[in-house]
């Protein structure tokens, strides 16, 4: 996956990957990339025959590098504000699985998502234990991203989800994703962005037409 950087004269660098964004987060000499690696698009966005290796720099504790006279800071890269990126969407705009996550990655801590969960016979939510009948039913479930094995700067790799209500958590619990999979999903519509502030004002459907059992342990 690539991060899009845009240049004063409306040129675009990608850059491979998002390992920066970790050298970034862990501050580390022994983390830094020495260099990244991408190319040149032109004023549409449309590829050229240009390849990039550029130097890794750092300033003030921000990594940046240097191209056709200009620095570029890493974490300048383009993305969507949330409200831009869920209209959008909404509109059945096609974006780029790198844009839906670059977006993601800035507005992470706004950010939540109804996904559709498979809704288990019985769920041992204590011991994180479900099984399923052959019947499968799905239900909307609203979760947030968590970092707990996957940090922000990893989603280029996996991200993970976890349910807001507690109910939910012991009946489905959390799950991890391949990014390309649930940008996908998010493009497709089959995973809705809602912005986390407004989950209350979003009725998914009645729990009711479920059967959902759940036993705890003592």
């Amino acid at each position: 996956m690539r991060l899009s950087y845009k240049l004063k004269d409306g040129s675009h660098i990608k850059i491979f990957n998002y390992d920066i964004l970790e050298s970034q987060a862990e501050n580390h000499d022994s983390y830094w990339r020495k260099n990244v690696s991408g190319y040149l698009t032109d004023c549409n966005d449309e590829d050229t025959e240009m390849d990039l290796s550029l130097p890794v720099l750092k300033e003030d504790d921000r990594f940046y590098f240097m191209a056709f006279g200009q620095k570029i800071y890493f974490d300048d890269y383009e993305y969507l504000p949330l409200e831009e990126l869920m209209q959008r969407l909404e509109d059945e705009e096609y974006l780029s699985s790198d844009m839906i996550l670059a977006s993601l990655i800035k507005n992470a801590d706004k950010v939540a998502f109804i996904e559709p969960r498979m809704v288990p016979d019985t769920a041992y939510g204590d011991i994180g234990v479900r099984s399923y009948s052959g019947k499968i039913q799905h239900m909307g479930v609203v979760c947030l991203p968590i970092e707990r094995l996957y940090p922000r700067y990893n989603w280029a790799y996996k991200i993970e989800t976890l349910p807001i209500a507690e109910d939910d958590v012991l009946i489905f619990g959390a799950e991890t994703h391949y990014a390309i999979d649930y940008c996908g999903w998010i493009n497709s519509g089959y995973v809705k962005i809602l912005p986390k502030d407004n989950i209350k004002d979003y009725h998914i459907q009645d729990e009711k037409s479920y059967v959902r059992k759940r036993v705890k342990e003592d």
